[in-house]
């Protein structure tokens, strides 16, 4: 007989693999005009692999088209502007379609669609043992509620002095708290409806604008870098 938590986790598996299945199908053409403008522009593989922290502690290798110049180092925020981000790799990263080859870590298991911002363990280093447990109880998505709210992070980041010591400070605080609330007691319903905003929010000014308002309300060095 199944678990009542296998059972549970069942529709949103069944859910993960229907959707991304049919988006992969869908954006194929795109994929592969992507990485033929990637291999043109000749920066480095098509692909970027980075080992993140995922589920329950296990290590997690995210994958994604090629934004950055191969001399980039892993452990470093690179915002909007940033040096290391390559001409193709300032469209995608804006458009966020630099993820689309994640689908395929979705149909593996190793992302849901829905979920918190996988991160690198340095990121999340500060974090007290207890908050660590409850975030990385939580399986990490492509997109979800959080990310969204903070989809300007790029924008306002470029905006400090040291946006990997701000991100680590400030932002991953903030964003680990709300993912927690986030996902209390989420459904599959809730998880759909979170598809449907990411392509509102990926196109909208105001979604953007509200982003920014959200991070300057953090702090003053956010405040300052957000503008008016």
């Amino acid at each position: 007989m199944m678990s009542k938590s296998a059972a549970a986790v069942m529709p949103r598996r069944l859910f993960d693999l229907g959707v991304a299945s049919a988006l992969l199908v869908f954006t194929a053409p795109v994929l592969v005009m992507i990485a033929a403008a990637l291999r043109i522009q000749n920066r480095g593989p098509v692909l970027y692999r980075q080992r993140r922290l995922g589920f329950r502690h296990q290590t997690l290798t995210l994958h994604k088209f090629r934004t950055l110049e191969t001399d980039t180092p892993e452990d470093i925020v690179t915002p909007e502007g940033d040096r290391h981000i390559t001409p193709v790799g300032r469209v995608l990263r804006r458009s966020r379609l630099d993820e689309l080859p994640q689908l395929f870590d979705v149909l593996t298991g190793r992302l849901a669609l829905v979920g918190p911002r996988p991160e690198l363990a340095i990121d999340l280093a500060d974090l007290d043992p207890a908050t660590l447990e409850q975030f990385l109880a939580i399986r990490p998505g492509m997109t979800g509620p959080v990310q969204l709210e903070f989809i300007a992070e790029d924008e306002v980041l470029a905006g400090v002095a040291d946006p990997t010591k701000i991100y680590r400070s400030q932002l991953i605080p903030a964003k680990v708290a709300s993912n927690l609330q986030a996902f209390r007691n989420r459904t599959v319903r809730q998880d759909a409806a979170c598809l449907m905003r990411t392509l509102f929010v990926l196109c909208s000014t105001d979604a953007r604008e509200a982003s920014r308002r959200r991070l300057a309300a953090l702090s003053p060095e956010l405040r300052a870098a957000a503008g008016p």
